[in-house]
């Protein structure tokens, strides 16, 4: 048995330390993000121009899987020549699929790479309708699995345990170090915006097939492009010219969100107590279990300040090991 799917989409160096993190926050908040992964329910909604510009191409959509509230993306289910497809179309002034500009700038960059932690894009298309209305549409792998966040707590239910943790931290790091590489930042990496599959037996998780995929580049730059651009009210969480080390903060969030078994945000870990060295990192949930000092020294260097901050390489490269991450407390017997 598979992890359930995911139905719905909901949700100078203490200034570069503290802008890294509460725009971080302030971002996620503001934005709700779509999610790529199958199947959800099969109803159509009403018949736009993109469709038409599908079916041109042999795809059949078959149902929605995500609609953000703010981020003005739908995204569809739909099969061609009997395999499932994700399609992202934009959405401006309620009308589907008509602003292509900025799918065209995602499929730029999703184009590019080839990786097994990264979604894959397939095709991007826009045209013209009857009309006048202009279409666009890009098909994108269909990602199996559920949106991090829904599988964040440590239920007893189906126990997502710390080796599944690990194995999901260490394959987002993996598909970030591949982007630093190239030269590019995701800007937007958060628990919605990571999906993972696991196999499931009797409850428990199996930590030997963890896959994690890292989805939604509508937000991703280049250091190069970044460093040009003082402010962008459109990519808010980032400090000016620090794409790749925010990319790491971010990575630190979803350690801790990972340990704390629920979202943590950068103000919990970052107190506005004006100490830019200030770190408080999350309880485990997990009852009778801490954070071994391993762990709090690897997550301490992810969320240190920008200049003092891992790599990604160096994030990928010295994470702990699944038993060096948690330890036992120890109780007093009375």
């Amino acid at each position: 048995m598979r992890m359930m799917r995911h139905e719905d989409s909901d949700t100078e160096s203490e200034r570069s330390y503290k802008s890294a993190s509460s725009l971080l926050s302030r971002r996620s908040a503001n934005r709700s993000s779509l999610s790529i992964c199958s199947d959800k329910g099969e109803g159509k909604g009403e018949a736009k121009s993109y469709r038409d510009l599908l079916y041109n191409k042999g795809y059949h959509i078959t149902g929605i899987l995500g609609r953000g509230q703010n981020s003005g993306f739908v995204v569809h289910s739909a099969m061609k020549d009997g395999q499932k497809f994700a399609v992202k179309v934009s959405t401006e002034n309620a009308q589907e699929g008509t602003n292509g500009e900025v799918l065209r700038r995602e499929f730029a960059v999703l184009s590019k790479l080839k990786h097994e932690n990264i979604v894959q894009a397939f095709s991007m298309w826009q045209g013209d309708a009857d009309d006048g209305t202009r279409g666009a549409a890009m098909v994108l792998e269909l990602c199996k699995g559920s949106t991090l966040n829904r599988v964040l707590p440590w239920s007893q239910v189906s126990f997502f345990d710390m080796e599944c943790r690990r194995k999901t931290l260490l394959q987002i790091a993996n598909a970030v170090s591949y982007l630093h590489e190239l030269g590019l930042s995701h800007c937007d990496l958060h628990s919605k915006n990571v999906v993972v599959d696991a196999a499931c037996e009797d409850g428990l998780y199996r930590s030997d097939s963890v896959l994690t995929k890292v989805i939604d580049f509508g937000c991703a730059r280049t250091l190069k492009e970044e460093m040009s651009v003082e402010a962008d009210i459109n990519v808010n969480i980032l400090p000016v010219g620090s794409t790749q080390p925010c990319d790491i903060f971010a990575l630190g969030l979803i350690g801790c969100s990972l340990i704390a078994g629920k979202e943590i945000s950068s103000w919990s870990v970052v107190p506005n107590s004006g100490n830019g060295s200030s770190i408080c990192l999350p309880k485990c949930a997990l009852a009778d279990w801490e954070l071994s000092k391993e762990g709090k020294e690897y997550l301490h260097a992810l969320l240190a300040e920008s200049s003092t901050r891992f790599s990604a390489s160096e994030a990928f490269r010295w994470l702990p090991e699944g038993g060096l991450w948690l330890v036992r407390t120890s109780k007093l017997s009375l």
